[in-house]
């Protein structure tokens, strides 16, 4: 495991245990050992530039790029600019909440830029452990059309179990062939929307052909469903303990914890960093 020239990594689960909001000594250590040593350091997440506000001044001094929203875009933290823009076109996030608004409106969904989460009238808990750090970003689903950031819509949410809610924007999306959307991925109580194609991975291979890294230079990591690709994809593809059994089945190597900082103290114990 040696010439890594690339640490990619999802954020929840992954290096910061669920509902913690500082990162611990040993996780920042990790950003700034890879970087003394020229390894390009980058955080890959289901935030967006909404949620990661809070999170991101704690590393950003050691990480390179964030990949927000599933691979929907990459911003350069050090120029702070986009270099990637996989973004959500306006007309087909318009349609969808439209479309789920006269149909499924007893159901919950957010529909988020670079300022707001829109939220819809129903379902969407504002003190759940990931939206109570962002209440003030909050905004009713009826500001929707006049507020959000046509050009930066980044990710839609929903927050149902609800099956048929589930088969019913599966064929909504595959009725209309320029509806430029997909299921990005699907847990227990929700999935995420995002443009075809669009992924962790794809992202962060589009990412390391724009740095000239070669994919077997680069190192994942995570734990969740929208990690799947991003393991799978790499040839150095890490499961932290704690994650599912999907991301488990398709890894390369399992690894500790996330509570007992796994992915610093792998990479400390391979020499990567």
């Amino acid at each position: 495991m040696h010439n890594i020239k690339m640490i990619v990594t999802d954020i929840d689960g992954t290096i910061l245990p669920y509902g913690e909001t500082e990162f611990s000594d040993n996780t920042k250590k990790m950003f700034s050992d890879a970087k003394h040593k020229g390894i390009i350091t980058v955080i890959a997440s289901g935030r967006e530039m909404v949620t990661i506000r809070d999170l991101l001044p704690q590393i950003e001094n050691d990480v390179d790029y964030f990949i927000g929203a599933n691979g929907s875009f990459v911003y350069d933290v050090k120029n702070k600019k986009y270099v990637i823009d996989n973004h959500i076109d306006h007309k087909d996030a318009f349609e969808f909440n439209l479309w789920s608004q006269s149909n499924f409106n007893d159901e919950g969904w957010t529909i988020t830029d670079d300022q707001h989460i829109f939220r819809s009238e129903n379902k969407i808990v504002p003190d759940s452990w990931f939206l109570k750090h962002h209440v003030s970003r909050l905004m009713p689903n009826k500001d929707f059309a006049s507020k959000i950031k046509a050009n930066l819509i980044s990710l839609i949410t929903i927050t149902s179990s609800n099956q048929h809610y589930f088969d019913e924007t599966v064929k909504w999306i595959n009725e209309n062939e320029n509806r430029d959307l997909e299921i990005n991925s699907r847990w227990s109580s929700g999935w995420f929307i995002s443009r075809k194609n669009v992924n962790k991975l794809t992202a962060a291979i589009e990412l390391s052909k724009l740095l000239n890294i070669d994919t077997s230079q680069v190192i994942a990591f995570g734990d969740s469903e929208n990690d799947v690709e991003m393991i799978e994809g790499f040839n150095f593809g890490i499961a932290v303990k704690n994650a599912n059994d999907h991301v488990k089945n398709v890894a390369h190597q399992i690894i500790d914890h996330v509570e007992n900082d796994a992915v610093y103290h792998f990479l400390k114990s391979k020499k990567v960093i």
